[in-house]
């Protein structure tokens, strides 16, 4: 792969060209316009563009200044955005590929038609697309990464061609044709959702930052939940399990696992100030409580063993919690951004991670 200059030919856009097998493609580098409507060129001569490349929408950070003082060294960052009045764009059909991050934060992008020989899209793709409300997956699509469309707050439905072979679409949520995994909920989508009974995993990011998910049931057959489940379902009252699940089960609408001895989802939109942890939880999974801003007060079991990375963070309300002596470990950031929390009460014994009390500037009891 070699970069040719075609600034003189192409304006605002920077390409790489690709060189296989005897033939060649082009690859969009990087767009540098600012532009409220984009029309991406379908051919430079006779070379055809395939590639939408990552990052090449996405903000850029200049320096303007560095300063030393002391030994210590400043740097002073202009941000500028080639996207930030991106309204449309219209892509060539020519296109089969879009790269990680092509289009990661364009706020103001509504307005995308993806061409049917599209066959991937890439990493976070249209992460941060704040204003997009819907999308077409088009009949060649058969790749998706992770977080495609996380953080698209207002994209409301998803719809996919019917001749699609692996994707399919449900009331406007995306997954794979068998319907056996989630893949992704719209962010935007307001209310309650009940997960169809053919779901056995819901991929990681699939309800990630859904403002307006209120209340959830998981299926029965649901054998796995991927990464860091519900994070930023900021209106999210109550989730519920159907049936017999033999991996997962609620305890008034808080997320355990079967046998209730693993803590995995504390509900972040419950206005609740106290809390009782069930006398039967030995682990409180990573972020469980994360960004609970209304928790004042939370009651730990005797037998609790464990507590996760970043397990409180953010929990902005609370004031004073005291860990059972049976505690061994304290994961990384579990106390970060609480600025009211007054006093800690934890043994002697207790491990902690790495940065496990940062933020943290009250009292710390030991006790035993």
């Amino acid at each position: 792969m070699a970069i040719i200059d075609v600034s003189n030919n192409l304006e605002d856009f920077r390409v790489k060209i690709n060189v296989s097998d005897n033939s060649m493609t082009l690859i969009i580098d990087h767009y540098s316009g600012k532009a409220e409507t984009v029309t991406v060129p379908a051919f430079l001569g006779k070379i055809p563009v395939t590639t939408i490349g990552s990052y090449s929408f996405l903000l850029e950070e200049k320096i303007k200044q560095i300063t030393i003082s002391e030994g210590i060294v400043s740097i002073e960052q202009s941000a500028i955005t080639s996207c930030e009045k991106l309204e449309s764009i219209i892509l060539p059909k020519s296109l089969t590929s879009i790269g990680d991050g092509a289009f990661n934060d364009c706020p103001m992008l509504t307005n995308i038609k993806l061409p049917e020989n599209l066959v991937s899209i890439g990493y976070e793709a249209f992460e941060n697309c704040e204003s997009l409300t819907s999308i077409h997956l088009p009949k060649n699509l058969v790749k998706l990464g992770e977080g495609v469309f996380s953080g698209c707050n207002s994209l409301t439905e998803i719809t996919v061609a019917k001749k699609n072979p692996a994707f399919k679409a449900v009331d406007g949520v995306l997954f794979t044709k068998n319907m056996n995994t989630l893949l992704f909920y719209p962010g935007g989508r307001k209310g309650d959702y009940i997960v169809p009974d053919s779901v056995f995993e819901i991929h990681p990011g699939a309800f990630h930052n859904c403002k307006e998910l209120t209340r959830i049931t998981l299926p029965e057959e649901l054998i796995s939940l991927k990464g860091e489940i519900f994070i930023g379902c900021e209106k999210l009252l109550n989730i519920t399990v159907q049936g017999q699940n033999s991996f997962f089960s609620g305890i008034d609408g808080v997320l355990v696992n079967k046998e209730k001895k693993f803590l995995i989802r504390y509900p972040k939109g419950r206005r609740n100030k106290n809390y009782i942890v069930p006398d039967t939880v030995l682990t409180i999974g990573h972020g469980a409580f994360y960004e609970c801003k209304f928790l004042k007060n939370i009651v730990l079991p005797e037998n609790l063993v464990l507590i996760g990375d970043e397990t409180f963070s953010g929990c902005e309300g609370l004031n004073t919690i005291t860990f059972p002596n049976k505690l061994k470990f304290i994961g990384e950031r579990a106390f970060e951004n609480c600025p009211n929390l007054k006093t800690i009460t934890l043994s002697k014994k207790t491990k902690l991670g790495c940065r496990a009390l940062d933020g943290f500037s009250g009292k710390l009891i030991y006790k035993n």
